[in-house]
């Protein structure tokens, strides 16, 4: 008895709602800390309601009115999505996917499919997703409208590959076989080649860079020691000795580059703007702005229990309208209403 009497405590319920605030701050800003043991505290909410809930019936017994069954209804929202969002983590698959265009991706290509989180079956899903085109849209060529990605997904489903072709866009997701493709966003990812005097070549990757012209960005070149700052201008016009960008679209893309040495930070080995196909030589070396490619990074998700937090959040709202709201006051009215006009119906007969 004693036992139910703590974990139904005020007490109990701070310490638990306490331990869950930690639990999520950390997990926010270091998901790789989440272990499932954890999952004993949202078990031990769960308890606690659940008791609550039968303390009060059986301390209300016959006296039942619509304010007691608004406040079950509201705690067993509360239950419902404790339950979702303690299974999401054991039985959720999720992964973030980097497309670039023409390319087919597998979900299980560590180099462009980073998975998040893994049911408990450890199932990755037979999956292939190709981007066909990527597409902003801007009004004024300033401001963002629209962001749309056509995708080929391929998705296997009873030893057959299921084919699709669609589009994807900003908060309009794509369903697919119990999946949902989200667009997270989208970019243009430059390639840039390093080569020695003799031809060899030293670096040759396409870079995940700010493609804001208002943003300065950087990637290194490990083998040559080298750090390089990128700013991009997709649009590119000069005036003067000033570059700028005319519009968002790749019109005339280029990047403005500062090349330093690691070990020497505040020497300049080269500065200056770069089109596409052109070389920057310094020092026996050449940086070649090799390629431009589109690239749309995609959110993959499985999530069952999405449909039980939004029940749960439908129950709670249904909970609390009947709890607070006076219902039962305007049903007493209106039922009395409909008493004295059938009063004076019958009055009338009688007359």
């Amino acid at each position: 008895m004693k036992l139910f009497v703590f974990l139904t405590s005020r007490v109990f319920a701070i310490f638990l709602l306490a331990i869950s605030a930690l639990l999520l701050t950390i997990w926010r800003g270091n998901p790789q800390y989440f272990s499932r043991a954890f999952l004993v505290v949202p078990a031990f909410v769960f308890i606690s309601i659940s008791i609550c809930i039968v303390k009060r019936f059986l301390a209300v017994g016959s006296r039942r009115n619509l304010k007691f069954w608004g406040s079950v209804v509201f705690h067993i929202g509360l239950l419902v999505i404790i339950a979702a969002a303690s299974l999401g983590p054991i039985i959720r698959f999720w992964a973030t996917v980097v497309l670039p265009q023409g390319k087919t991706v597998n979900m299980g290509d560590k180099t462009f499919a980073v998975i998040r989180n893994i049911p408990v079956s450890g199932a990755i899903p037979d999956m292939l997703i190709k981007m066909e085109e990527y597409k902003a849209s801007y009004a004024d060529d300033r401001f963002p409208i629209d962001y749309a990605t056509q995708i080929t997904v391929l998705l296997k489903e009873n030893d057959i590959y299921r084919q699709r072709v669609e589009a994807v866009r900003i908060n309009a997701p794509l369903w697919l076989g119990g999946y949902q493709f989200m667009l997270d966003s989208g970019s243009f990812s430059p390639k840039y080649i390093l080569k020695d005097k003799d031809g060899h070549v030293l670096f040759s990757q396409f870079l995940d860079l700010s493609n804001a012209t208002s943003e300065e960005d950087k990637f290194e070149i490990p083998e040559a020691g080298m750090e390089v700052y990128t700013r991009f201008f997709p649009d590119m016009y000069k005036e003067g000795n000033l570059y700028g960008s005319r519009s968002p679209y790749p019109k005339n893309p280029a990047f403005g580059l500062r090349i330093i040495y690691k070990d020497n930070p505040f020497k300049e080995i080269w500065k200056g703007v770069l089109k596409k196909g052109e070389k920057a030589e310094f020092e026996g070396l050449s940086l070649e702005f090799a390629d431009l490619q589109q690239v749309a990074i995609l959110q993959v998700l499985n999530d069952p229990t999405y449909w039980g937090i939004f029940t749960g959040w439908l129950l709670i709202a249904g909970g609390l309208m009947v709890r607070y709201l006076p219902l039962e006051k305007a049903l007493r009215w209106k039922v009395n209403e409909v008493a004295a006009e059938k009063y004076m119906r019958e009055k009338a007969k009688d007359l």
